[in-house]
C-alpha cells in the first residue's frame, strides 16, 4: 500500500502551500460573509467557526514554514527581513487603501470632517499592530455605522499580531538554539494541545476566559497551539507517512465530525497532518491555480473592508449570494494589483544592501534585550 510522505526537500515547485494558502482565505471570506449578512442558510456562530477554520491552516502551514525558513537561514538577519518584507508593504498598503478610498467614501461624515477628526489618522497605528488585536479599536470616524456588523473595518487583521508574536517566539527559540532540541516543541505541543483540549470541552472555563480577558484569549491559544503543530510536522517531517487508505479515513472522520459537534476538538489532532499531506500531495490543478501568483495574503488583506462597503453600498439588505459576487472579484483584484505591485517588488529586496543595513541593527539591538 502506498503512503503519502514529505520529501526530504521542500521546494515551491514539490508543494501546493500557496494553493492551501488560498483556499484558507477563501474560507475566510466566506464565512466573514455569513457575519456581515447574517443571513443564508449558516448561522452566525457556523460562520465564525468556517472563518476560524481558514485561519486555524493558515497558522499551521505557518509555523510548518517558518520553521524551515529560520533553519535554511543561517542567520537571524536573513530570517528577519524576510518576515518583515512578507508582511508589512502589503498591510500598510491596505491601512491606507481604506484609510484614504474606502473611508472618505463610505462615512456619513463630510470629507472635510473626516480628514479633520484625529481618529482617522490615529488607525494608522494599526501599521505598528499596536490594537489590532481589539475589534472595537478597528474603526474609521463614521465608517460602516449602520452596517448590519457596524463600524468594524477590518476584521481580518486581529490575527496579524499573534502571527508576528509567532515570529519572535521563532526568533527567540533560534538565539537560544533550542531547535537542536526539537523534543523540547513536542512536549510543548502536547501541553499546548492538553490544554486546548480541556477549553474547547469545558464551557465554564470557555465562559471565564471570555468574560475575564479584554483580549481573545481562546482565540490566541488556539492559533498558538495550530502554530506549534506546524514547527512539529516540520521538524519530525522524516518520521511522518501514512497510508493513503488511512489519510481518506482521517480526512473522512473530520468531515463527519461535523455533524456530531466534534469538529473543533478533532481539529486539533486532524487538521494539521492532513494539512501537511493534502499540501504535498502530487496533482497538477493547484499549481495552474497559483502560477501567477501568491494572492493569499493580499486577499485576506482586502476582503473584509471590500464586503463591508458591499453591505454599505446595498444599505444592509445584501443577500448572502449578493455579498459573494459583488466582494468577490474586487478583491481578488486588488489581491493581484497587492502581489504585482506591492508585495512581489518588496519580496525582491532581501538583497538590497541598504535593507540589509538596516534589518542588521535591528537584528542586533533584538539579540542585546
Amino acid at each position: 500500500m502506498q503512503n503519502f510522505t514529505i520529501p526530504n526537500t521542500i521546494n515551491k515547485d514539490n508543494n501546493n502551500f500557496d494553493f492551501l494558502r488560498l483556499i484558507a482565505a477563501l474560507l475566510v471570506f466566506f464565512g466573514h460573509s455569513v457575519l456581515i449578512t447574517q443571513t443564508g442558510i449558516l448561522t452566525l456562530t457556523q460562520g465564525l467557526a468556517i472563518g476560524a477554520f481558514g485561519v486555524n491552516i493558515f497558522f499551521i502551514i505557518s509555523g510548518f514554514l517558518i520553521t524551515k525558513s529560520w533553519i535554511d537561514s543561517n542567520s537571524g538577519i536573513i530570517f528577519l527581513k524576510k518576515r518583515i518584507l512578507r508582511i508589512y508593504p502589503a498591510l500598510i498598503f491596505a491601512i491606507l487603501f481604506v484609510i484614504f478610498i474606502i473611508g472618505p467614501f463610505t462615512t456619513f461624515f463630510t470629507f472635510n470632517t473626516y480628514f479633520h477628526t484625529a481618529a482617522t489618522f490615529e488607525y494608522l497605528n494599526n501599521i505598528f499592530l499596536i490594537k489590532l488585536i481589539n475589534l472595537s479599536t478597528n474603526t474609521l470616524p463614521g465608517v460602516f455605522v449602520l452596517n448590519k456588523f457596524p463600524l468594524v473595518v477590518n476584521a481580518s487583521l486581529w490575527t496579524i499580531p499573534i502571527e508576528m508574536g509567532c515570529y519572535f517566539l521563532v526568533i527567540l527559540f533560534g538565539l537560544i538554539k533550542i531547535f537542536k532540541k526539537r523534543i523540547f516543541f513536542l512536549l510543548a505541543f502536547a501541553l499546548l494541545l492538553l490544554y486546548s483540549t480541556a477549553l474547547t470541552l469545558n464551557k465554564d472555563f470557555q465562559s471565564y476566559f471570555q468574560t475575564y480577558f479584554q483580549f481573545p484569549y481562546l482565540d490566541i491559544i488556539r492559533l498558538i497551539t495550530y502554530f506549534f503543530s506546524g514547527i512539529v510536522l516540520y521538524l519530525y517531517r522524516e518520521y511522518l507517512s501514512i497510508p493513503k487508505n488511512y489519510f481518506y479515513l482521517l480526512l473522512s472522520l473530520l468531515v463527519v465530525s461535523v455533524g456530531f459537534g466534534y469538529f473543533e476538538l478533532l481539529s486539533y489532532f486532524l487538521l494539521p497532518i492532513l494539512v501537511i499531506f493534502i499540501t504535498f500531495l502530487k496533482i497538477d490543478f493547484p499549481k495552474k491555480i497559483t502560477q501567477y501568483g501568491d494572492f493569499s495574503y493580499g486577499f485576506y488583506l482586502f476582503a473584509f473592508p471590500i464586503q463591508q462597503t458591499v453591505a454599505y453600498l446595498f444599505n444592509g439588505n445584501a443577500s448572502f449570494l449578493q455579498q459573494i459576487v459583488f466582494s468577490f472579484f474586487p478583491t481578488l483584484f486588488l489581491a493581484i494589483l497587492s502581489w504585482y505591485v506591492i508585495e512581489k517588488p518588496f519580496l525582491s529586496l532581501k538583497n538590497f544592501q541598504i535593507f540589509k543595513s538596516v534589518s542588521g541593527y535591528l537584528y542586533k539591538k533584538l539579540k542585546m534585550l
